[in-house]
């Protein structure tokens, strides 16, 4: 690093992590212009000039944004001050590639996870030195694995440098807090915590490597414009709490039902695996014929006015959310058309009209019409009717069953948005000894729509974990 370049303590501390050889992977961050970028940036075109022929990867969630945020600061901001020209290094936009005189090369790679290519088998042929992630709260976790599983395959061993990855994040829900932020937080929090995370060798010794989380907040950044601090400072409150806080909780109140570190706890990555035997039939991993264990949760549209939400609990897991945009009609008709989008939804799912009694939905108002069409086309539904008092248990259960985890949320429908929103919106009191949650229409003002996809969630839950009038008020037609 050139001796006369001026950097902020944190990021000095995030320079030393990556300079450790026992060190293997660093997230850094945890609010809105602390340096992040401009971290990576320096970090990765130190180690490009300093280690000829060296490979390393700079990846973001879009490549377009890649190119638009990260790939900016890096040629803007972090070259002139190292003292990188344009006759330093050759930038290919098609190839996504920067290559510097002394053969080094950084390849621009996109994290983004596409149904064509679930495992990431594009990031599988890569040899990198060591990586580079921003925002790496976005990424999806299989992505970040994959990108990890390539570090320490070019050049390491000549130059006796360990790969690693490095990652700049805001506060989000997902693999990031539950592999950095919640450990950083049970060892004492502060400016930096490292912890163990498996062994490196380091000049011909096997010794412990490292994980380590380094808070950096807009506060810690001395070079920063004090206006830029002033727009945080006039954020709305949750944003403010995110983005100049840098708080983990941001979506939190005391009163919350689902904390940010409930859905923490709820959230999982990957689909329940799906086991085959010679026949074709769904085994468990014994190879015994597995129970059907799917459910469907709807929440149908309000007469007609919003969309009709479906959720899609299998094992335990809410994998799916749907949304079925109604027509202008007669309820008989929105009813007819809604089922058919059902109907192809579950036999997409494996459910069967033997099976629909797996399937639950709501009732009130076209619910009703929904009901009956199902009915006539022979798939007997079981059926939820909402009441003030049955919304706030199946919420308080909803809410009791992910603490015992036995409902988990897919990362892909959390990352989604609208399930995320809506669930930290509701609120609950004890104040009369039973359960009063968030009435929809302060919801609907709050924000700006019917909590569908979180009473969709609801209702699947409840069918999911079998709640009857027996250990819930909730009155379920079964």
């Amino acid at each position: 690093m050139p001796p006369d370049l001026t950097i902020s303590e944190v990021q000095n501390l995030a320079m030393q992590e990556f300079n450790n050889p026992q060190t293997v992977s660093i997230v850094f961050g945890g609010g809105a212009g602390g340096g992040k970028s401009f971290l990576l940036g320096l970090l990765t075109a130190i180690a490009a000039k300093q280690y000829p022929r060296t490979r390393w990867g700079l990846a973001r969630k879009e490549l377009k944004s890649l190119k638009q945020t990260t790939l900016a600061t890096l040629i803007g901001k972090v070259h002139p001050v190292l003292g990188i020209t344009e006759n330093d290094y050759k930038l290919n936009l098609q190839d996504s590639t920067i290559e510097y005189s002394n053969g080094s090369e950084i390849l621009l790679l996109d994290l983004t996870a596409k149904p064509s290519d679930p495992e990431m088998e594009s990031l599988g042929s890569l040899e990198l030195t060591g990586a580079f992630v921003d925002e790496v709260g976005e990424v999806n976790k299989k992505a970040y694995d994959v990108l990890s599983s390539r570090v320490n395959r070019w050049l390491n061993k000549e130059y006796g440098i360990t790969g690693k990855v490095v990652g700049s994040c805001n506060p989000s829900p997902g693999f990031v807090r539950q592999d950095y932020y919640d450990k950083y937080e049970q060892l004492g929090s502060g400016r930096i915590q490292r912890w163990p995370n498996g062994h490196v060798w380091v000049d011909g010794e096997r010794k412990t490597a490292y994980s380590v989380y380094i808070r950096s907040t807009v506060l810690d950044n001395p070079f920063i414009d004090d206006n830029y601090i002033e727009n945080l400072r006039r954020m709305p409150p949750q944003e403010k709490k995110r983005l100049l806080d840098g708080d983990w909780n941001y979506l939190d109140e005391d009163d919350s039902l689902f904390s940010m570190k409930l859905i923490d706890k709820m959230t999982v990555y990957e689909r329940p695996e799906v086991l085959h035997n010679d026949d074709g039939e769904v085994v468990d991993e014994f190879g015994k014929l597995k129970k059907f264990n799917k459910y469907i949760g709807v929440d149908p549209s309000d007469s007609g006015k919003d969309s009709t939400v479906v959720t899609l609990v299998d094992e335990g897991i809410i994998t799916d959310q749907f949304e079925v945009k109604s027509p202008v009609g007669k309820d008989d008709a929105i009813g007819f058309f809604i089922a058919s989008k059902l109907i192809a939804f579950a036999e997409k799912n494996g459910f069967t009209k033997h099976l629909a009694r797996n399937i639950t939905i709501e009732g009130n108002g076209i619910g009703a019409s929904l009901r009956d069409a199902l009915r006539v086309m022979g798939w007997n539904v079981q059926v939820y009717m909402a009441t003030l008092q049955t919304r706030n248990d199946g919420f308080y259960e909803f809410m009791v069953n992910a603490d015992e985890g036995k409902i988990k949320i897919l990362y892909d429908v959390i990352e989604a948005g609208n399930l995320l929103r809506q669930l930290t919106a509701h609120r609950y009191d004890l104040d009369t000894g039973k359960p009063r949650i968030t009435k929809k229409k302060e919801l609907r003002q709050l924000l700006g729509r019917s909590p569908d996809h979180a009473d969709s969630a609801m209702i699947a839950n409840m069918a999911s974990n079998k709640m009857k009038p027996k250990n819930i008020s909730s009155y379920i037609r079964w």
